[in-house]
């Protein structure tokens, strides 16, 4: 079965041991979705990706590629 994850990526987030904002490298789980459709609703900026994943499918352990049809639904080109 496939599933559809929806995560936001985090521009900066606060470091507390170094007391600083770090950009980048970070994202947030929104949801995880039956179909495509219901995965891009709820998209709510350009941050914001969709990604096909099948359901008790392991991933590599290693460093993987972006799974094909992974996107950003609201990306301006």
């Amino acid at each position: 079965m496939q599933l559809w994850l929806v995560g936001q990526v985090i521009l900066s987030v606060w470091n507390h041991q170094k007391n600083e904002w770090q950009v980048g490298g970070q994202w947030d789980v929104q949801g995880i979705f039956d179909n495509e459709d219901a995965a891009v609703a709820v998209c709510k900026t350009e941050n914001y990706f969709i990604m096909p994943l099948m359901l008790n499918e392991e991933l590599p352990h290693d460093k993987s590629e972006i799974p094909e049809g992974s996107r950003y639904p609201l990306a301006k080109v």
